[in-house]
């Protein structure tokens, strides 16, 4: 999970894309010869990632198309109506540097405040001792567990979470401030984050 923040004036993009509900459980793909399969999975990749629209992609992403999909209407394909990529930082890490900012609970994942506010406290972060929301890397460790005839994993990884320290405080808060700064360029009134 993550934690994207936007302000008010961005506009809204449409994106190309590939068809989720197509993908899900669509035994088309499966059949496909192999050197069709590869051009598929490309084409998807190419639409998901990088939003490549193009006849070729379109062409491919239809042959694994759903002929009664209410998504993209037996396309294999649409157009997304969404806000463009801006900052995202895991919900750990976003609530870190929140914190610090003097936020708390429920603000920590959704919230929206006036582009002053959130300055003010972005400086006020920025001059606060940013060690008091610093982690270390976690790991976790679960039971041993056979993975495969006579091989034991002793001490396999459950859970592994990457910590925190003072200059990637540093660094997400000099990201967010060049992102109030283009807000503010685009005459944006409110941040927000979700």
């Amino acid at each position: 999970m993550s934690v994207s923040f936007y302000y008010d004036t961005l506009a809204r993009v449409n994106k190309f894309n590939a068809c989720y509900a197509c993908e899900i459980g669509n035994t088309k793909l499966r059949d496909l010869p192999d050197d069709l399969y590869d051009k598929v999975q490309k084409a998807q990749t190419d639409a998901v990632l990088n939003n490549t629209d193009s006849e070729e992609n379109r062409y491919y992403l239809g042959l694994i198309a759903k002929d009664n999909c209410s998504m993209c209407d037996g396309k294999g394909w649409l157009y997304k109506d969404e806000l463009p990529e801006t900052i995202n930082f895991a919900n750990t890490n976003a609530a870190a540097i929140l914190t610090l900012m003097g936020y708390s609970g429920d603000q920590l994942y959704h919230h929206s405040v006036p582009i002053s506010e959130f300055k003010r406290r972005l400086i006020y972060a920025n001059n606060r001792d940013k060690s008091r929301v610093e982690r270390s890397d976690y790991i976790e460790h679960g039971k041993p567990r056979e993975i495969s005839p006579g091989v034991i994993e002793m001490k396999p990884v459950r859970v592994m979470s990457k910590g925190l320290s003072v200059d990637d405080i540093q660094e997400r808060l000099d990201r967010l401030f060049a992102f109030v700064k283009e807000a503010e360029d685009n005459n944006a009134t409110e941040i927000y984050w979700s």
